[in-house]
């Protein structure tokens, strides 16, 4: 009998189908980047939501903001409110309740670090209040330069899919191209035997920015890093992640100037981390822009390409 075997690309995590227009327009840039922080620390995160279409289409695109990692802990887009209970677990989760929901919640049962979004007043219920230092200021400036101009100048002549295409591609871009100024540099500190430990002491000490250092000092301790190091040490897995959109964009920045040494050059020269550049990625990708932009944007992306 003949075995056949299914398995999800690993690359799936990339998800330019997703509609993050919704995510972005419910919670503006600077909110959308704590629950990205919050996310990044694998802390206690509850979306809510009068709708149950506007509460689902928000968390997949939270979660699929974290590519090329994953979220490696408890994910319930839609919890049911008979399992309120489960929000009061100690083990770290994403899950979506609808607002006429959460009001069965104890709030002093639920962990200390827990998030709560309320989707449709565009604020947060609770917070640690530590979220909007959690990412390296100079990237986080830089990630939201390249993102902010969305709102209302990308995707703004386009309809339906053609919109979510095109505002997916360029936001994927921009975050795909945090990662790699924080964890690009991975690949000097893998071991060539599956069998030795990855060098995490070296590869979180060697970033120029004193900001990175403390971010990776923290990032490194969670089970998505170290989800996402097992897989790159694998060899079966070598070939496919290699031609992955992030590994493209690592080789990107090596290849443009970018790495001086093991590691320093990423982090350092954030001066093509705009607006356009991202642009000019996301076209690249093959996402639906062609000449959908408005005034000075489009006239921005056409000297870029010069």
């Amino acid at each position: 009998m003949e075995e056949l075997i299914l398995r999800r690309p690993l690359d799936s995590a990339r998800l330019e189908h997703v509609d993050f227009k919704t995510l972005f327009s419910k919670l503006g840039v600077d909110r959308m980047l704590s629950v990205f922080a919050a996310m990044l620390m694998e802390r206690h995160i509850i979306f809510s939501a009068s709708k149950l279409s506007t509460l689902s289409d928000c968390v997949h695109a939270a979660a699929a903001l974290l590519y090329p990692f994953s979220w490696q802990h408890v994910y319930i887009p839609v919890l049911p409110m008979s399992l309120m209970d489960f929000c009061c677990a100690p083990s770290p989760y994403i899950m979506g309740v609808l607002s006429s929901s959460l009001d069965m919640l104890d709030m002093e049962l639920v962990e200390n670090d827990v998030l709560i979004v309320d989707f449709d007043n565009g604020k947060f219920v609770r917070e640690v209040g530590d979220e909007g230092n959690i990412l390296p200021p100079k990237l986080c400036s830089a990630l939201k330069s390249a993102i902010r101009p969305l709102d209302g100048k990308v995707g703004s002549d386009l309809h339906g899919d053609d919109m979510r295409s095109a505002d997916s591609a360029v936001i994927v871009e921009a975050f795909v191209r945090f990662f790699v100024e924080t964890v690009g540099h991975y690949h000097d500190y893998l071991a060539p035997d599956i069998s030795e430990e990855f060098n995490m002491e070296a590869f979180v000490k060697v970033p120029r920015s004193k900001s990175i250092k403390r971010f990776l000092g923290y990032f490194k301790n969670t089970q998505m890093f170290q989800m996402f190091v097992d897989q790159r040490a694998d060899p079966q897995y070598r070939d496919t992640l290699h031609k992955s959109l992030f590994e493209r964009r690592i080789r990107e920045c090596e290849t443009g100037g970018g790495k001086a040494g093991k590691g320093r050059g990423f982090g350092g020269k954030l001066r093509d981390f705009s607006f356009s550049k991202v642009i000019s990625k996301a076209k690249e990708s093959g996402a639906l822009i062609k000449k959908k932009f408005r005034g000075g944007i489009e006239e921005e992306v056409r000297s870029d390409d010069n």
